[in-house]
């Protein structure tokens, strides 16, 4: 079955989760999911994978193909630092790495690595929701309150 049919086949709150997911970086933890939505989405996620849209990778959840196609700007926030930050050279990465306190030794997929990591972990958020639309406004002031 073509990817796009499996995807149009799933129900809003799965693809919902999906964004919401990807939105997080695409590499997440059910609770993380969960805490964003702000309900259980391990239900939604296991829909997810059944359809082949959602894998398990180092004990993360990864979501994968098309999904990444279908929601270039999850939320309306962009791509991760992860993706950001694969554009720029070693040398770019290491400045970074060092404005961030982060050790600037190795090679650029550890360099990559410790930024993205950084920030999938950091728990502050400095996202103004003012300008949002009500219901992404009210799922980002969901995330900020749920990190320290």
């Amino acid at each position: 079955m073509n990817p796009y049919d499996r995807l149009a086949g799933l129900d809003l709150p799965t693809l919902q989760v999906l964004e919401a997911a990807l939105a997080l970086g695409g590499v997440v933890a059910e609770a993380e999911v969960s805490a964003l939505v702000g309900a259980d989405a391990v239900p939604y996620l296991q829909r997810a994978a059944d359809a082949g849209f959602v894998a398990r990778l180092r004990g993360r959840l990864a979501v994968n193909g098309i999904v990444r196609e279908v929601f270039v700007r999850p939320l309306g926030v962009g791509p991760s630092a992860g993706q950001l930050a694969a554009v720029l050279n070693v040398d770019d990465l290491k400045v970074v790495a060092s404005n961030l306190g982060l050790p600037t030794k190795g090679r650029k997929a550890d360099l990559l690595e410790a930024v993205a990591e950084f920030f999938s972990t950091r728990t502050t958020c400095t996202i103004s929701s003012s300008g949002c639309p009500p219901r992404r406004g009210r799922c980002w002031r969901r995330l900020i309150a749920t990190v320290d």
